[in-house]
């Protein structure tokens, strides 16, 4: 008798971790912000005209390894919807570009409000 009692307790809790795991399989996926990625550092710092080719092909390069190369290309803003991601993902590509730069010419650029500004 003791055996058929067992069984059943291992049936009971066999069930319940089933349940449990069920359960833990349903939930949503959950994005975490440390998840986004991050743009890799562009190993040339801008200073002026003379290094503008070489940090502008390590920008291009960066930025297309992550699909954001679009933002580099003008757009018909007027007819462009305000999107937040889109806005955020704008913000975040030109704070980079800005920390790329040397501080000089950082202070001529800061004003700029989109990658493509800052770009061209």
């Amino acid at each position: 008798m003791a055996r058929v009692g067992g069984e059943k307790e291992a049936d009971s809790s066999i069930e319940k971790l089933c349940e449990i795991h069920s359960k833990i399989i349903e939930q949503p996926k959950v994005v975490s912000e440390v998840a986004k990625p991050t743009l890799e550092p562009n190993p040339v710092k801008l200073s002026g005209s003379e290094n503008y080719v070489s940090w502008a092909r390590h920008c291009k390069l960066i930025l297309s390894s992550h699909g954001y190369d679009c933002l580099l290309l003008k757009s018909d803003q007027e007819k462009e919807e305000v999107d937040i991601t889109n806005k955020q993902l704008k913000d975040r590509v030109l704070v980079w570009m800005l920390s790329t730069m040397e501080l000089i010419i950082r202070k001529q650029v800061e004003t700029l409000t989109t990658p493509v500004e800052v770009w061209t």
